[in-house]
């Protein structure tokens, strides 16, 4: 978590693209194992890259919010008979929800803009497509507005549905539990 959270995206995805065949050789030396690193898809390790850095994050979002529900309801919970498993599921989950929520789309949203850096590892997205796209026309303002609106527009859909998430998930506070 320190290491992944600690190095820039960009450092990352190009560790991993340049290290995994590192890394896929070393295990063929030692095992005799040969893993066909060469027909690995860019996407994938962009996939692989973006994730380490973004779970490392969502592991520290997701151990603050469950530290911010306090013990006794978990001692309450059990208290009154409920195992471990049923206390966690209503007591302290939904409560840790309501917590990580907007954290949590605070970091998807940055996952998502991150996906224009995958460029660099040869993976075509919407920032890889507009830059070949002004490579040939030279509308290079034209192509990046048109880039940015799609962001715009889909950062506006992703907070409108995790919005109503949050609205959902904190419904125990409204006294709707049921």
């Amino acid at each position: 978590v320190l290491l992944c959270r600690s190095i820039p995206n960009m450092v990352l995805l190009y560790l991993v693209y340049y290290g995994l065949p590192i890394l896929f050789l070393a295990l063929e030396d030692q095992t005799g194992v040969h893993v066909p690193f060469e027909k690995v898809p860019a996407t994938f390790v962009a996939v692989v890259g973006l994730t380490l850095h973004t779970g490392a994050y969502l592991s520290e979002i997701f151990r603050a919010a469950l530290q911010s529900v306090p013990k006794g309801q978990m001692e309450a919970a059990q208290a009154i008979g409920m195992t471990w498993f049923q206390a966690f599921r209503r007591i302290v989950l939904p409560q840790a929800t309501v917590f990580a929520l907007p954290l949590f789309t605070n970091q998807f949203l940055n996952t998502m803009k991150s996906t224009s850096i995958v460029f660099v590892i040869t993976v075509i997205e919407l920032f890889g497509a507009a830059k070949l796209y002004t490579e040939e026309n030279s509308q290079y303002f034209e192509a990046y507005i048109v880039v940015a609106g799609l962001f715009w527009v889909m950062g506006i859909v992703f907070e409108f549905i995790f919005h109503r998430l949050e609205i959902y998930a904190s419904k125990y506070k409204r006294g709707n539990v049921l």
